[in-house]
């Protein structure tokens, strides 16, 4: 049984990391095992079976976590009906009340958690007392559990050296490259339909400060000088699945002058995002902290140069032949690693072979196969 958030839907609407994982892991594992999902809407088409578990999306964040710890108690009953051998869980609000109450869980039900969270690779001195109250809840579910995964080695180690649990506990199993669903098969087509003429320059993910948002933005005007055709695409919404409605960040796009070469394209189907990655002619992920960030392994698997900040696991999958890595918080370096790869060819060639090149060691059901090991191993 494979279960993360109320406020996401499985398999995803408008993208999403920890959708796009569980809905890929239920079609894995459901080729010679009986999958269950827990989802806040139904879905055909896949061997998996889904449990519909009613739930609101929440503007507010506080709302939010009121609703997904709700919902994890909703979920118990479900549990305790299938009684399956592994519940698999994979956010921290909707999978503590289980943890908390877990002697109501079936006797013979394993429990394996999955940590996202990029919270555990915040150095001390910048960790702040959300991520504090956060890694407290998110150590309780992993000393609660058979078993936990970490998305990357970085995550790993910033949990054993905080003494969440032994370290033979937790072990890392990476996020995945999709070659089977992107790719550069697409071509422009997507660039072409809206008349967009210059080099794109795309980011997919939340638009937030942590992301790196306000640095990626003040870029575009060093660019532009450069490369006046140039067109930022910006994929993604401020949370969840909510509409981009209010966009605090045209602010900058106004200060700038900018707003013809910034295309905030907010949240799109999920069956788009592969034709925009075709489009694009690099990628830029200016995190200034990060767990595994899928977005890497999809501009892998299109054949993209990447521009990024050499932060926790993104480091661990992409190297300087593939990606520039730029210093954190500092527009004028994203601004420099741009205008390097857009002004040559031969340059951003080399780096599209590479990311050819790592996307074949990180592909879905090698990575997969992973979990279905792990759950075997402590059924034992």
């Amino acid at each position: 049984m494979l279960l993360a958030s109320s406020q996401v839907s499985i398999p995803p609407d408008k993208g999403g990391a920890i959708e796009a994982i569980v809905y890929e892991l239920a079609n894995f594992l459901s080729s010679e095992n009986e999958v269950y999902v827990i989802s806040r809407r139904s879905f055909t088409g896949s061997k998996a079976s889904y449990i519909v578990v009613n739930s609101e999306i929440r503007k507010n964040k506080l709302a939010a976590i009121v609703e997904d710890f709700l919902y994890g108690i909703k979920c118990i009953k479900e549990v305790r009906k299938i009684k399956p051998d592994i519940l698999h869980m994979h956010t921290t609000f909707t999978s503590f009340p289980i943890a908390l109450f877990k002697k109501f869980l079936p006797a013979g039900t394993r429990i394996v958690y999955t940590s996202h969270s990029p919270a555990w690779t915040v150095p001390d001195n910048e960790i702040g007392i959300i991520n504090k109250i956060f890694n407290c809840l998110e150590a309780f579910i992993v000393r609660r559990s058979d078993m936990a995964t970490a998305v990357s080695e970085s995550l790993r180690d910033g949990m054993i050296k905080r003494n969440v649990s032994d370290k033979s506990k937790i072990v890392t199993i990476e996020n995945f490259t999709r070659p089977d669903v992107f790719s550069n098969k697409y071509g422009k087509k997507w660039k072409d339909e809206r008349k967009i003429k210059g080099p794109v320059v795309l980011f997919v993910g939340k638009l937030t400060k942590t992301k790196g948002i306000p640095y990626l933005l003040r870029s575009v005007k060093e660019v532009k000088e450069k490369i006046p055709d140039v067109m930022y695409v910006l994929v993604g919404s401020l949370e969840h699945e909510q509409k981009l409605g209010y966009n605090p960040w045209m602010k900058i796009v106004e200060e700038d002058k900018i707003k013809n070469n910034v295309y905030f394209a907010g949240s799109v189907p999920v069956a788009e995002i592969p034709r925009i990655y075709s489009s694009a002619d690099l990628f830029v992920l200016p995190s200034l902290r990060e767990g595994m960030p899928l977005v890497v392994m999809e501009a892998l698997s299109t054949e993209l140069p990447i521009v990024t900040t050499k932060v926790s696991g993104t480091k661990e999958v992409v190297n300087s032949r593939c990606a520039i890595f730029v210093r954190r918080k500092d527009s004028k370096d994203i601004a420099k690693a741009v205008i390097r790869i857009l002004s040559d060819k031969k340059l951003a060639k080399r780096m599209s072979l590479e990311s050819k090149k790592i996307s074949k060691k990180f592909e879905k059901n090698n990575v997969l196969k992973k979990y279905l090991d792990l759950y075997y191993a402590i059924k034992k």
